[in-house]
């Protein structure tokens, strides 16, 4: 058996990943194409959060045309509903609320 190696020097030197502003795409199949891959990125970075550090976690996300997205760990409700009573029955006292608890409770949220 003869295996052929080729000198890395014959070879054409890569560009690599280009820097890409990040700016509206404005382009809408492109922006709909890079919200998709980003998202999928996005749940995947939350997935291996949770297997490496055993984190659980909630990520809602709104598409342009309003559609929800969701992951979560173990599950979004589970998670979601913890943080809100925890912070609700934490800050009561204090009657300072994180904005989600405002929004959920419909409540304004006061300026700061």
């Amino acid at each position: 058996m003869v295996v052929i190696v080729k000198d890395r020097k014959e070879r054409k030197p890569s560009q690599g990943r280009k820097k890409i502003l990040i700016e509206r795409i404005e382009i809408k199949s492109n922006r709909q194409v890079t919200f998709s891959k980003r998202r999928n990125g996005l749940f995947k970075k939350a997935s291996e959060l949770c297997v490496l550090c055993g984190a659980e976690i909630a990520v809602i996300v709104f598409s342009p045309a309003g559609k929800a997205y969701s992951f979560g760990n173990p599950h979004v409700d589970s998670t979601i509903s913890r943080f809100l009573n925890e912070n609700y029955q934490s800050n009561h006292e204090l009657a300072i609320r994180p904005p989600i608890i405002y929004h959920r409770h419909g409540f304004s949220v006061p300026e700061q």
